[in-house]
């Protein structure tokens, strides 16, 4: 008669248990799949550098979507109108972030000049540029049509 006590307790295990979310991607067989899909995972690899990069904060779901949309010769999920808003909202954003960026940075750039002018050999024309000859060389000076190697730091 308790035999069934146990069956019964996977069973509710079972019942009340979350389903496991299976993968949703479609299964990649033919020729033509696998070579789109290496294609894509290329692509996808570049732009997800380049956006890193460029530090986007994109939505992944939303911005596979737009790319699909125009593979597959869908009409647009948003009107030309509203995506030159959301592109100009973006740009707006990232000149506060730069004018922040360039407002916070200002005071070390300007420290590191007052500092920097102090050093030995260090000669600053007028515009402001600050330079130091590391070692003097010996011969003509280089003429307007003449190469030169340069190395230097821009702080």
């Amino acid at each position: 008669m308790k035999y069934w006590i146990m069956p019964a307790c996977w069973l509710i295990v079972l019942v009340v248990s979350p389903p496991v979310a299976a993968d949703e991607r479609s299964p990649i067989r033919t020729d033509q799949q696998m070579f789109s899909y290496t294609l894509g995972y290329q692509i996808g690899g570049q732009l997800a550098a380049q956006i890193r990069e460029g530090g986007l904060d994109l939505d992944p779901d939303a911005f596979a979507q737009a790319i699909a949309d125009v593979l597959s010769g869908r009409p647009p999920a948003m009107t030309a109108a509203q995506m030159e808003a959301a592109l100009e909202m973006r740009q707006q954003q990232e000149k506060v972030r730069q004018n922040d960026a360039a407002e916070t940075g200002r005071p070390r750039g300007e420290a590191f000049q007052a500092e920097y002018s102090q050093r030995q050999g260090v000669v600053a024309t007028a515009s402001g540029l600050q330079y130091r000859v590391i070692e003097t060389g010996e011969g003509r000076s280089p003429g307007p049509a003449d190469t030169v190697v340069v190395h230097y730091v821009g702080r």
